[in-house]
């Protein structure tokens, strides 16, 4: 057997920065997943959006389709929502804002235009909570009185009338709110003495107060009482008791209520087979609940994956979303879902249509995967205060050794992949590039990829650089020669990053883990 290559990379940094090695910072805070598209809150206040755009629902100024996450063009930041086709923001003024589908006055701009581009909604403030529903929108303020606006054909604004208002108005007979919640046509509402109210369409007894004739003011869900936590679906709706017992209740043609059968339930029932749940969501026909042991589990619709047990089967009792484990909090859409775990990392499975979860898979994915996405999820290890850092729009990347390998091949991506092949003539005089945001347009992130060869020009050591400037972040990755046994001796390699604006910090990722570097080659850092 020949004998294994010994690679030392030395990173040279022309600004001296602090290397934390340990330290794991995940830059998402919240994520709000709509119809095909997704919502994320970085903990920089930055928001970001991606997936389906028809509509302009992801903020961008445009209505082109995103694969890979946008700016939206709002700061301060501190509550998102996101439905069908329109998003809404509460910002940290107490002020809500909102952009996207507006055909019903869902925006509250005073208008049905609708906008890519964030617009206030007017007359309202001191705000402390907002939903987004299929065609209208619900707002709860400091005082605890909830109001509407939107489409009212089923009585859902909750103002006694049927009309729509492209303005909010206050929903009547209810106060002492505490939260709020409203997918589809009709909203639920949780008092601070632990009663639950609902008004809007009741076609499937979604308003447990064990009639189906909808409601144009709240009236009271039977039944349960001391709940901490409400969720209202397309058609069915769960609520949450304080002793960690789930209440399910409405339409349950996939099984979505967890009592075996796909008989509607017009008042509430407790799902028995889960306890001990501390957080609960419902999705398009699916129902969600995380446990205190930081599992997750689901049932209902799953034709697309969306219930994360690796089927596309319906589930009518609940089942494990598989391989979760220590997670700290759910966001569930109407099609695909996002679990945040406890040391940070973000996961998401279901409907992957216009890459709302992540452009590195198919359509369809039925157990969860880490999302990979540049801007949602990096393992960054420097200074944990994430303002402290400034991107470089220019650097360089460079190798250089002291004896020139055999063969070297060097491959630039953008778009679509490239290759260059470089002889020993040309190896001095290509072995340097440059990579800048000018480059890098179409997606925010540059792609280089380096491979050292061997005299029969089999790859031995393949370095992968990713440089993103929306989150100001390069990433270097290391592989190996697939089979084993088939190692050359190579002299050491130094790789040179330089940053070509003076004064300005690179940010940077660097695996130290042996285990997770090929072959255990050594790994040196130089700050």
């Amino acid at each position: 057997m020949k004998t294994k290559q010994l690679i030392i990379i030395v990173f040279f940094i022309f600004i001296t920065i602090d290397l934390w090695a340990n330290n794991i910072t995940n830059p998402i805070i919240q994520i709000s997943a709509g119809y095909n598209y997704t919502l994320a809150l970085k903990a920089d206040d930055t928001l970001w959006a991606w997936g389906k755009n028809n509509f302009g629902q992801l903020g961008d100024g445009t209505t082109t389709n995103k694969s890979i996450p946008v700016r939206v063009n709002i700061n301060d930041v501190k509550f998102i929502n996101s439905a069908h086709e329109h998003s809404l923001v509460l910002k940290k003024d107490s002020t809500v804002w909102a952009w996207g589908r507006n055909f019903y006055g869902q925006l509250g701009d005073r208008t049905n235009s609708d906008k890519s581009t964030p617009v206030q909604v007017i007359g309202i403030d001191n705000v402390k909570l907002v939903s987004a529903a299929s065609s209208h929108s619900l707002a709860l303020k400091e005082d605890g009185t909830v109001w509407a606006w939107g489409r009212n054909n089923y009585g859902q604004l909750g103002d006694g009338t049927t009309s729509d208002k492209t303005t909010p108005v206050q929903v009547t007979g209810i106060d002492n709110v505490k939260l709020i919640s409203a997918v589809g046509l009709y909203n639920l509402a949780l008092k601070e003495d632990g009663t639950v109210w609902a008004w809007g369409n009741n076609v499937y007894g979604q308003l447990g107060d064990g009639t189906t004739s909808d409601k144009k003011n709240p009236v009271q869900v039977n039944i349960i009482k001391s709940i901490r936590s409400i969720s209202a679906g397309s058609y069915n709706s769960l609520a949450l008791e304080e002793d960690g017992t789930v209440w399910a209740w409405g339409n349950n043609d996939h099984g979505q209520l967890g009592d075996g059968t796909t008989s509607d339930k017009k008042i509430p029932f407790q799902v028995n087979v889960i306890d001990n749940v501390k957080s609960i969501s419902v999705g398009t026909y699916n129902s969600f609940a995380l446990k205190d042991d930081g599992t997750v589990w689901a049932w209902g619709y799953n034709d697309y994956g969306q219930l994360g047990d690796g089927t596309t089967q319906t589930k009518k009792m609940p089942t494990r979303v598989k391989e979760l484990n220590h997670v700290m909090s759910i966001f569930i859409g109407l099609t695909h879902s996002f679990v945040l775990k406890e040391e940070g990392s973000l996961w998401g499975w279901g409907y992957n249509r216009f890459d709302c979860i992540d452009y590195n898979y198919q359509s369809t994915i039925k157990t969860p995967v880490l999302i990979t996405s540049p801007v949602l999820v990096s393992i960054i290890k420097s200074h944990p205060d994430l303002k402290k850092w400034f991107v470089s729009n220019i650097i360089e990347i460079e190798i250089v050794e002291s004896i020139i390998p055999y063969g070297f091949y060097f491959r630039v991506d953008d778009n679509e992949d490239t290759k260059v092949s470089i002889t020993n003539s040309t190896y001095e005089s290509l072995s340097k590039t440059t990579i800048s945001e000018g480059i890098a347009t179409t997606h925010g992130t540059h792609y280089l990829h380096f491979t050292l060869s061997d005299s029969d020009y089999w790859p031995t050591e393949t370095f992968h650089f990713q440089y993103n400037h929306f989150n100001q972040q390069l990433i270097v990755e290391s592989e190996t020669h697939p089979d084993q046994n088939q190692f050359y001796p190579l002299p050491d390699i130094s790789l040179n990053i330089k940053n070509l604006e003076p004064g300005i910090i690179i940010r940077y990722i660097v695996d130290q883990n042996l285990e997770t570097i090929p072959n255990s080659s050594s790994l040196s850092i130089k700050t």
